[in-house]
């Protein structure tokens, strides 16, 4: 047995964000969902000795039980009891007649303590395996730690990781192998496409959309036969679902005429809590009232985090922070960035409405 001398203790820091090696992102993972989240926690824990660890050194790292559930500790209890026999294969695709793989146990040793009171997951990592994890490169994965914790399906949690791998880098539109995809879910061989599409595939979907706002659809890009061998990815945030009804909105608002513009932004000042001046200053000059159209289509879809929209209009339109405190009591709030704002004051619908009334 290694001497303490010869691992590497990491005190637990948590950090936001997790980048981790494609190569792990691809591989093919045993874990369940406790399992998995684990592993991500320990993922995370190993950015902090990318650049200090020294090769020949084991790791033990600390993960609190409070990061993982609240009170069902039985759940850790389980997870643990097999994680230390759970694996990781990386697999070479690009020869099928003989691929190239490594299996690899990354918690060899499972134990828990208690620390001041607290009680800790130790998980230690033989250094023959770390290179893997902590080896970035230019290819590695980023995503955010809070939302992949909030996935309680194994698939959600691996195709958020799959789909970043691409987000990350700007790619929202991407084609993956069938092949692969099915591997790295570790999704049974003998079932067929269909099965595969409606039990992991479609329940990814879902999660990812109702849990952390990223929509993505997949179509079949390419076929063997009957067979489905390829797919096509089109990915979209909750973020870039805002910027496409801004989009709409706004260029709805281009094809108006003047007096269009004008009986939009009538219907619409009175949202807010302007003064009689403030509301003939934007309704008296266009280029105010395309700014004012402009703001308020970006607070109400929910991209700008804004506690006092009236107030912070006024002062993007160049009126000062003054606002008469008796209008401040019942000011609306916007919603948090990058939250869509699934009722919002859409100018295509308001203009719809305002063309009903005036038309004979």
């Amino acid at each position: 047995m290694e001497s303490q001398t010869d691992q590497l203790q990491i005190a637990f820091e948590l950090r936001p964000n997790n980048y981790q090696p494609n190569v792990i992102t691809e591989s093919r993972q045993e874990f369940t969902e406790m399992e998995k989240k684990i592993v991500v926690l320990a993922i995370n824990q190993l950015r902090h000795v990318a650049k200090s660890w020294e090769e020949g050194k084991n790791i033990n790292l600390l993960i609190p039980y409070a990061e993982l559930t609240d009170n069902h500790h039985d759940k850790i209890s389980t997870a643990a009891s097999s994680l230390n026999t759970k694996r990781i294969m990386h697999q070479d695709f690009s020869n099928p007649e003989s691929p190239e793989f490594d299996f690899v146990v990354p918690f060899p040793r499972v134990r828990s303590l208690k620390h001041n009171g607290k009680r800790y997951l130790e998980l230690m990592m033989l250094s023959a395996v770390i290179p893997s994890f902590i080896e970035l490169g230019k290819r590695y994965t980023s995503y955010d730690l809070k939302l992949m914790l909030s996935l309680s399906s194994v698939y959600a949690q691996r195709m958020y990781e799959i789909i970043m791998m691409f987000y990350g880098r700007g790619q929202k539109i991407f084609t993956y192998e069938v092949s692969k995809l099915r591997t790295a879910l570790n999704y049974p061989p003998d079932h067929d496409y269909y099965d595969f599409k409606r039990k992991a595939m479609l329940v990814a979907q879902q999660e990812m959309q109702q849990k952390i706002g990223m929509h993505f659809e997949f179509t079949p890009s390419r076929k063997e036969g009957k067979a489905v061998v390829e797919l096509r990815f089109e990915v979209k945030s909750a973020k870039d679902l805002i910027e496409d009804d801004i989009d709409i909105d706004m260029s709805i608002a281009k094809t108006m005429q003047p007096h269009e513009i004008s009986a939009v932004a009538r219907n619409l000042v009175h949202d807010y809590k302007f003064t009689k001046k403030q509301q003939s200053q934007i309704l008296e000059d266009s280029t105010l009232m395309q700014t004012f159209i402009r703001l308020h289509t970006e607070i109400h879809h929910g991209k700008r985090e804004v506690k006092n929209p009236t107030a912070y209009i006024a002062q993007s339109l160049g009126f000062g922070k003054v606002i008469p405190k008796e209008l401040n009591a019942k000011e609306p709030v916007a919603r948090s960035t990058g939250t869509r704002n699934q009722d919002p004051k859409k100018i295509g619908e308001i203009l719809g409405s305002i063309v009903k009334k005036i038309k004979p």
